[in-house]
């Protein structure tokens, strides 16, 4: 591959192609890199692009970013991807790309140390860490400019992100297949974070400032292995302080072996919740504190809620004077359910398959 006489090239863009070696030169001209299944270990030693803004070498044969990350020729670049490149095992410093604003390493399942300086990244808009099967840990992140963080498919990742200061643009926070055991007080931080889903994890324990998140309507915990309160939860004058500050639309815990302990203790927690799915889960009953959730309006309990044994909807808040706002209930395939108390006659929809 002759570059050497392209000397105004801009853009290099290889999406396809089966090349055995990497090119001996690349032109510094260039402001578009995008090279996919990049062959060779190392970028060409004499390739300085210094108006480079954009770097895809997805599935490349790179060994280490260490030595065109350190060179401070890359203070324009705007986008870096390295997924699916599985000779990665570090992502180097990079205080010598101040104005990145996305940083890509999915899929690197070999990745198992982040320099603490990703975490500083003032313009960085987006992080994708997805598939980074062996990375154990993630250093402390303060990026006030973030807006997407995916996480998913972590398989070594037991710990969210520590979050030192406000970061006002993530809106979203969608972990799949990754087994968090906790998450921070410091996601508090995530000031205008309005839905939280984690699927398919470990033991969650949850901290007790997630329950003063005031943009939260959307909290989802499926197919975990369980859900604890921190030992903060504890006490009735500090569970009144710490109740959702604004209606939350919609509450799932389904799957999570969510037991009548925590349902006694965790359901007060969520008091203005409008829609709440329990399916599959491990309680044995209702307890009486689910007639404090006074704008509820739907309840899932069907499907291999097998647990279930009796069932007083003379508890649910639309059966009180003051509230009446129930209107579907669905409880099919709850095996051992016997005894159904106190239907409300203001059903919309009734489901008892």
């Amino acid at each position: 591959m002759a570059f050497e006489k392209m000397n105004n090239l801009k853009r290099l863009i290889i999406e396809s192609g089966s090349f055995t070696t990497g090119p001996n030169h690349l032109p510094n001209s260039l402001r578009v890199l995008e090279w996919w299944d990049y062959p060779s270990p190392s970028l060409p030693i004499d390739f300085h692009p210094k108006k480079l803004v954009k770097l895809e070498l997805l599935g490349s044969c790179l060994m280490s970013l260490d030595l065109f990350m350190s060179n401070k020729m890359f203070v324009n670049m705007r986008v870096l991807n390295f997924s699916d490149s599985q000779n990665i095992t570090e992502i180097p410093d990079l205080c010598g790309v101040p104005r990145l604003q996305e940083l890509s390493f999915c899929n690197c399942e070999n990745l198992i140390k982040i320099h603490e300086s990703v975490g500083f990244l003032d313009k960085l808009k987006i992080l994708y860490a997805d598939g980074c099967s062996k990375l154990t840990s993630f250093p402390p992140i303060k990026l006030t400019s973030l807006e997407e963080l995916k996480l998913s498919y972590c398989g070594s990742l037991e710990c969210f992100p520590e979050i030192l200061g406000k970061m006002e643009n993530v809106t979203s926070l969608d972990i799949k297949n990754t087994p968090i055991k906790e998450l921070p007080s410091s996601i508090q931080n995530l000031t205008q974070l309005q839905r939280i889903k984690l699927k398919n994890g470990g033991i969650i324990q949850l901290p007790s400032s997630i329950f003063g998140m005031k943009e939260l309507r959307y909290f989802i915990v499926k197919k975990c292995e369980g859900l604890l309160l921190s030992k903060e939860n504890e006490g009735e004058a500090q569970m009144t302080s710490m109740v959702f500050r604004n209606p939350i639309d919609f509450l799932d815990l389904s799957h999570s072996s969510i037991s009548d302990e925590f349902l006694l203790r965790g359901l007060p927690l969520f008091a203005n919740v409008k829609e709440l799915h329990l399916r599959g889960d491990d309680f044995t009953i209702l307890p009486a504190c689910i007639k404090e959730l006074q704008f509820l309006k739907e309840i899932y309990l069907e499907v291999y809620c097998t647990s279930l044994r009796g069932l007083d909807l003379t508890l649910l808040p639309s059966c009180t004077k003051e509230c009446r706002l129930l209107r579907k209930l669905f409880l099919s395939a709850c095996d051992n359910l016997k005894k159904i108390k106190g239907i409300p006659l203001n059903k919309e929809e009734l489901d008892v398959e």
